[in-house]
């Protein structure tokens, strides 16, 4: 494993040279991804410029903390920190701005946060707590007591919870790589109820359950009829999230169902 990410790291090194790209190498580490500490690799250095490239539990790439397991909980304890800020402006906004105002706000600051990187951090356990952030934010915006119920005030405004955000985020992707996926009528020629439906791979591990090919296949065939016989992309999407608006999912499960 060490020969094969020497070869790696000297690659980067010699792509870096041929784009006049210097390395910050006091800021370069590198994450050995495994499902169980008792599988964790041994742990070894590279050198790239005389420098050390040293291990990390805990990196930051394009915005995302990704960990060693990909449980996302650093991800998520900073996404939390970031979420209080936008609520501490939104709610200064909520005194004295017009209601449309401060929803602008929110569309524009705070649910973008919910949904970066929405794929790969949502079906994280610790994703409650994220929720009860947008739901904390939604009673400031309207002037709701803390505590008061959360489910008639996102229907009324339409704005989507962050378990159907995921879900349309999950289907949005999945539209997008659903050609290169197998379907039941690509097997066989028979008028089955599974016809339209993807296969979704053979796997041992729950762990495999998580990445977003598998959620995405999930998440289209746990679509109703007359959202699945919807043939243009963009006119499904603006569906569906009309239907997720309505329904009001506070738990990706009950969708699934």
């Amino acid at each position: 494993m060490q020969s094969g990410g020497e070869k790696v790291v000297e690659s980067i090194r010699n792509w870096c040279e041929a784009n006049k790209i210097k390395v910050n190498i006091g800021k370069t580490c590198y994450l050995s991804f495994c499902i169980n500490h008792f599988n964790a690799p041994d742990t070894f250095y590279f050198d790239m410029d005389l420098k050390q490239v040293k291990p990390a539990n805990v990196c930051s790439f394009l915005g995302l903390k990704m960990d060693s397991g990909l449980r996302w909980n650093d991800h998520i304890d900073e996404l939390i920190k970031r979420l209080s800020k936008a609520t501490f402006a939104i709610a200064t906004l909520a005194r004295t701005m017009h209601q449309q105002i401060v929803f602008s706000a929110y569309y524009g600051y705070f649910q973008p946060l919910l949904t970066y990187g929405l794929l790969f951090w949502g079906t994280s356990p610790e994703i409650i707590r994220v929720f009860r952030a947008q739901k904390r934010v939604i009673r400031i915006m309207l002037k709701k007591p803390p505590g008061s119920p959360c489910r008639e005030l996102l229907r009324s405004t339409g704005t989507l919870t962050l378990p159907c955000l995921y879900i349309l985020e999950s289907v949005a992707f999945g539209l997008k790589h659903a050609s290169t996926w197998t379907r039941g009528a690509d097997l066989h020629n028979y008028n089955t109820r599974s016809r339209n439906t993807y296969r979704i791979q053979q796997h041992r591990t729950s762990f495999y359950e998580k990445n977003p090919i598998h959620m995405s296949q999930k998440m289209i065939n746990s679509l109703p009829h007359h959202l699945k016989d919807i043939d243009n992309r963009v006119q499904l999407k603006k569906k569906l999230k009309d239907w997720l608006a309505d329904l009001c999912f506070y738990d990706m499960n009950d969708f699934l169902l």
